[in-house]
């Protein structure tokens, strides 16, 4: 995928996940960046993700096919990201 059309697929993912979160409302988007609310990632099956997390809140979207994970997929990615981080320690 060129750079071209991978920015074009994130800014997609980005409308999808705030169209979710926020009405569709990008005000904060900076900021979540800044404070790592919003990341993207490459999850376990090697697809590009696009990540909100918030203290009560945890999305997720596939970039490539703009398709939410659900939650049994979440909480799969967030354990598997937290042994990987075990193992570091």
């Amino acid at each position: 995928m060129s750079k071209k059309m991978d920015n074009t697929a994130v800014v997609k993912a980005i409308a999808k996940l705030y169209e979710r979160l926020f009405d569709g409302c990008v005000e904060t988007l900076i900021e979540d960046v800044n404070t790592g609310r919003l990341t993207k990632d490459t999850a376990r099956n090697g697809r590009e993700v696009l990540w909100y997390m918030d203290e009560t809140r945890n999305e997720a979207v596939y970039i490539d096919t703009l398709e939410f994970l659900t939650e049994e997929e979440i909480e799969k990615e967030l354990h598997h990201w937290v042994m990987q981080k075990g193992k570091q320690i």
